[in-house]
């Protein structure tokens, strides 16, 4: 079973994991909000799709402490009837909400397995305080990066108990017509872009401040932004900020925003450099899809990104809010085509080998199995008392 109010890279990558799990040993079922994207990305006829709660995501805030408790308990007791109607066994979360009321039933559900796939990097003091109560309860937890994986230990996670587990892509599958990288005498626009949600902590503003350099050297060139942002008011003012300095000189008319798109494919396949400008990057989903696409990388060196992007190998890394470090490396892969191919190839080579979704689906299954064996080992009332199962 698994569910996410999450969007973007890592909602893809959970449709990933229930569509590529061995359904002779496996019978998913997905628990989302009725209005999120998961619901029209994945074909009911596929998988068990059960929707609690309204709107696009569930609720699990201080600032919204009614809307929280009322996400919280709808969220607990579909859990509890799920496994008590279809014998769920294994319940695979990714948010703290998830989790948390996940582990309050597993007390009350002999022998299941909780996994909980962690996203985060810098939570608050009082997010932190539920984290060491839910690092002693889950059965296992998987991270998207080491560094992630020491925080958890240092937190109270036992190392038997965590794994380093990536999220995986399929792009290279879903683009059969990839645009070739530019070659010398090439006269198309060189193309430089992004992908992420547009909220401030994807710093879009060191982005189109790099852009600005770029654009007075490299006249043709173009920028692209792929998304959208978040429904919320602060974040749609962002985004009109964003805005207002795509539309300055120089960059006036060289900006092209594409909103949010479910499948990215084809658009970034004719990239010539991917940028990341995050401030903070718990994985970094959009540069393995770069990668796999035989794009050359300009990141910052946030969090977990130096854990995919090889410095001089796949692409540069930058400090970040440094404009001026991300448009020299980029318009060094801009003035230099047998550089861009050399990184695109080793990009693709590496993102291929390493993040393939259909090779780590293998992984998410032992590590099912794993959380399984855990629980079966642990002491717990009478056998009688075990719900029928299915796995």
């Amino acid at each position: 079973m698994q569910w996410s109010t999450l969007a973007g890279g890592v909602q893809h990558s959970t449709l990933l994991k229930v569509r590529d799990l061995d359904r002779q040993g496996w019978d998913p079922w997905l628990m989302c909000p009725p209005d999120g994207g998961i619901v029209r990305l994945f074909p009911r006829s596929q998988v068990h799709v059960v929707t609690v709660g309204k709107g696009e995501s569930w609720h699990f805030a201080p600032r919204h402490p009614l809307a929280s408790a009322s996400d919280w308990v709808r969220v607990a007791q579909t859990i509890l009837s799920l496994v008590q109607e279809h014998g769920i066994r294994a319940i695979h979360t990714n948010s703290l909400l998830d989790t948390s009321a996940a582990c309050v039933i597993k007390p009350l559900v002999p022998g299941l397995a909780v996994v909980w796939q962690d996203h985060g990097i810098h939570y608050r003091w009082h997010s932190r305080k539920l984290i060491r109560w839910l690092l002693k309860h889950v059965s296992c937890v998987a991270t998207p990066s080491h560094m992630r994986l020491k925080q958890l230990v240092a937190e109270g996670l036992d190392p038997s108990r965590g794994e380093c587990l990536p999220n995986g892509t399929d792009i290279h599958q879903r683009v059969h017509d990839v645009n070739p990288l530019s070659r010398e005498g090439d006269e198309r626009p060189l193309r430089i872009g992004v992908i992420g949600r547009i909220v401030p902590l994807k710093d879009y503003e060191t982005f189109l401040k790099a852009a600005r350099i770029v654009a007075t050297t490299h006249p043709t060139a173009r920028f692209s932004i792929i998304g959208g942002p978040e429904p919320i008011s602060e974040q749609t003012g962002y985004f009109r900020r964003i805005r207002c300095l795509a539309e300055a000189p120089p960059l006036a008319g060289r900006v092209d925003f594409h909103g949010r798109v479910e499948n990215v494919a084809r658009l970034l396949s004719t990239f010539d450099v991917f940028v990341c400008s995050s401030l903070t990057e718990s994985f970094g989903i959009a540069v393995i899809e770069a990668m796999a696409l035989a794009k050359p990388v300009v990141a910052t060196a946030v969090d977990a990104v130096p854990e995919i992007v090889s410095e001089g190998e796949v692409g540069f890394l930058v400090p970040a809010r440094n404009a001026e470090a991300m448009a020299e490396k980029i318009s060094c892969l801009l003035d230099n085509a047998p550089l861009r191919a050399a990184m695109g190839r080793k990009a693709q080579e590496f993102a291929r080998e390493k993040y393939d979704s259909q090779r780590l689906a293998a992984r998410w299954q032992q590590l099912y199995e794993r959380a399984l064996q855990l629980e079966n080992l642990r002491p717990h009332g009478s056998e009688e008392a075990a719900l029928g199962v299915r796995a």
